[in-house]
């Protein structure tokens, strides 16, 4: 987090634009008996509240609804790789 605030520090200092550098979130303890599959996914994507705000991703629970059968899988494959490695992407 030091990293971060010293890049973040020169970019405003030198008012400069700055790229930041990819942000990984390791956890302590990995989570390699934790699995989630695709039908969990698709439950959760179910019960989303379409009529909350969007998240900082700036994707929308109805964006999730419409979607659910296409990125399930996929989803659960990212979940299950960070819970694997213990690294969020």
């Amino acid at each position: 987090m030091q990293k971060l605030k010293q890049i973040y520090l020169i970019c405003i200092l030198n008012d400069i634009p700055c790229a930041l550098p990819p942000l990984y979130v390791t956890a302590p303890h990995r989570l390699r008996n934790v699995m989630t599959s695709s039908a969990e996914v698709k439950f959760l994507i179910s019960i989303l509240d379409i009529s909350k705000a969007n998240g900082p991703d700036l994707l929308s629970a109805k964006f999730f609804k419409s979607t659910a059968a296409a990125i399930e899988g996929t989803i659960s494959k990212i979940f299950n790789l960070s819970f694997e490695t213990g690294k969020v992407p």
